[in-house]
């Protein structure tokens, strides 16, 4: 075919299918962040690349013909590239034997393909998940080692928040900030706890010599005038006084040492929190559990609408 525009033509006749379909699963993939994926800044991304998609597809489509047909090149040029095409090593050697090995053994293909596909759903339970941040990191990073000096010497980088909502004086709740914290440091991930029971019994010692909390809120209240205007308290309780945290860190970077925490914290807040002393939990570990499920949902969500 000597006549570029025909040839043209003649090639939008053979890719133009393809095309759209291709541009077609493309869009659908990127839409099905924005209905599987947690975060918002991956449903914009779903969005605008599926945008972008769409117009390659246009330009694709109408844009690089036309500047196929203005900047045509001489026909004895055309020729010389289609005999270079047809004569190539790629074409000669690879891509007509695999064309005429699908052609004649289409059962033998389709085997092949369904043993694949077999072995990709096994290796789907195999596949490890992580969202910790070191691991984004290569080994020998400064970053990296940084991080798991943190975890060795010091309990951890992944803060830990029991919210308390009660009146912050009343023994029965601060008795329970000490049992909550007691019962978090059975855990082989967590080192330390802060709060201000904590503080609380560390100033009763030093005034009366007794260990623990006092019985007392009248007392509790004197020994709190003592702490009024230190800044550590408001790291501890609002400004009210209706609401207290314990602050921890979190050690192992494992996904699954996160999940047994959240279900061995969750069920002793079902069990302890009342009416007058309120325990929530939140932290770095809780968000990790909440975006590592968002990636599956994500995942199986996009491979059924694709």
């Amino acid at each position: 075919m000597t006549d570029p525009e025909n040839a043209i033509r003649k090639a939008l006749d053979f890719v133009l299918i393809p095309v759209l379909l291709a541009a077609t699963t493309t869009i659908i993939g990127f839409i099905s962040f924005v209905f599987g994926a947690y975060l918002s800044m991956i449903q914009d991304f779903g969005i605008y690349t599926a945008l972008g998609t769409f117009f390659a597809c246009l330009f694709s489509i109408f844009l690089v013909p036309a500047l196929l047909a203005v900047f045509k090149s001489g026909k004895n040029q055309d020729l010389q590239h289609a005999q270079k095409a047809r004569s190539s090593t790629l074409n000669l050697r690879f891509l007509t034997p695999l064309k005429n090995l699908i052609i004649k053994h289409p059962k033998y293909i389709l085997f092949t393909w369904f043993i694949l596909i077999l072995i990709s759903i096994g290796g789907i339970f195999s596949i490890e998940r992580s969202v910790d941040i070191q691991d984004y990191f290569k080994k020998g990073n400064p970053t990296r080692e940084a991080e798991g000096i943190m975890m060795e010497k010091f309990g951890g980088t992944k803060p830990i928040f029991v919210l308390f909502k009660g009146n912050m004086q009343n023994p029965q709740v601060l008795q329970s900030m000490v049992e909550t914290a007691e019962y978090m440091k059975q855990s082989p991930d967590i080192n330390a706890t802060q709060s201000v029971a904590d503080l609380i019994m560390q100033l009763n010692n030093a005034v009366t010599g007794e260990e623990g909390l006092p019985d007392d809120q009248m007392m509790i209240e004197q020994l709190w005038f003592l702490l009024d205007g230190n800044d550590a308290m408001m790291r501890f309780v609002s400004e009210d006084l209706q609401e207290g945290v314990i602050i921890s860190k979190f050690k192992s970077p494992d996904n699954g040492s996160k999940k047994v925490f959240a279900q061995y914290m969750k069920t002793y807040i079902e069990e302890h929190s009342t009416e007058d002393c309120q325990i929530e939990i939140t932290g770095m570990p809780f968000v990790d559990i909440t975006m590592d499920q968002s990636l599956i949902n994500s995942q199986i969500s996009s491979i059924i609408i694709v």
